[in-house]
């Protein structure tokens, strides 16, 4: 018997649509599985993310906060202010880092910079008169750009105040020639002081008596002397001489300022005639020094107990009459 050369297709039909059927659902559940599979990936994976991302924030977010409370600390105020007043000085650099040594660090900056970082920054602010560590990459900017700070203002105000104590020793009418020539001599010897030439010192010893034949400035002085000196030449009054005003003052300065023989009013014209501060300073300063007059008088009269105890009984909100 022969058998057919094909199959009876009419008679499979029914089975072949249904074996069709069954691939295309074993595709379909396949396609599904896979793209669980892939969507169960995708989520793991973004979880991941998500966590690393708050990892990450946490550990940010800890990190600004130690850096918030780090900079606002008292100590790290200290720290850099007492650093920056070494970087002013413009110290050699054995002689700064000896002299760092002697400045106690806070702990948690201690973990941030150490002495020779420090001693490149001094390097770049004698030679530029800022501080950018572009060489330090591993210091933190904010140290950077805080110490910058520090160190720009006080060097600025150191050198007004020498501006303002050369041109007090230059023209001071009160001064004898020996006094002049020994404040010149203490100004020449900082910092400031020595980026002038012999030739200047020699006419600012001579310029109040050469002032009073011809008031000129010497066109032979630097530009910035020059300016200082116009500056404060354009506060003077019409008729007579002032000192150059300091804008800010210690509390030893004020303490000079008061002799048992001068009353208050006599004080403040003093106080008036020296310095120039802030209005909202100047207002604190004049109160603190009014009563540090009046304890000090009340102390020589013997009579500070009692003054205390009527301040008290004055305090108080009622007062039994």
């Amino acid at each position: 018997m022969t058998l057919p050369q094909t199959l009876p297709e009419t008679q499979l039909s029914p089975y072949l649509v249904e074996y069709t059927q069954l691939q295309a659902v074993d595709r379909q559940m396949a396609e599904r599985q896979q793209v669980q599979q892939q969507h169960a990936v995708q989520q793991q994976a973004q979880l991941a993310e998500k966590e690393a991302a708050a990892a990450w924030q946490a550990a940010d977010q800890a990190q600004l906060t130690a850096e918030q409370q780090l900079r606002a600390s008292t100590s790290y105020q200290t720290y850099l202010q007492a650093v920056a007043a070494l970087m002013v000085q413009h110290l050699p650099l054995p002689q700064f880092k000896q002299r760092l040594r002697g400045i106690t660090m806070p702990p948690a900056l201690g973990q941030l910079v150490n002495s020779y970082q420090l001693g490149v920054m001094a390097t770049e602010f004698a030679r530029t008169g800022q501080i950018t560590a572009t060489r330090l990459q591993i210091v933190p900017r904010y140290l950077v750009v805080d110490l910058n700070r520090f160190s720009r203002q006080l060097a600025a105000q150191r050198q007004r105040d020498w501006d303002d104590d050369v041109f007090n020793a230059a023209l001071g009418f009160e001064l004898t020639a020996d006094q002049r020539r020994q404040r010149l001599t203490q100004l020449r010897d900082c910092w400031e002081g020595r980026q002038l030439s012999d030739a200047c010192y020699a006419t600012l010893l001579r310029l109040r008596e050469s002032w009073q034949q011809s008031p000129v400035i010497p066109v032979t002085w630097p530009e910035k002397l020059r300016q200082a000196f116009q500056v404060r030449l354009a506060e003077q009054p019409a008729t007579g001489w002032v000192p150059a005003k300091k804008n800010h003052v210690t509390p030893s300065q004020l303490r000079q300022l008061i002799t048992p023989q001068a009353d208050f009013a006599t004080v403040v014209a003093k106080y008036h005639r020296l310095y120039a501060l802030p209005t909202a300073t100047e207002a604190v300063t004049l109160s603190a020094l009014h009563r540090y007059y009046l304890v000090k008088a009340d102390q020589r009269a013997g009579r500070s107990k009692a003054t205390a105890k009527l301040v008290t009984e004055l305090l108080k909100e009622t007062v039994d009459d």
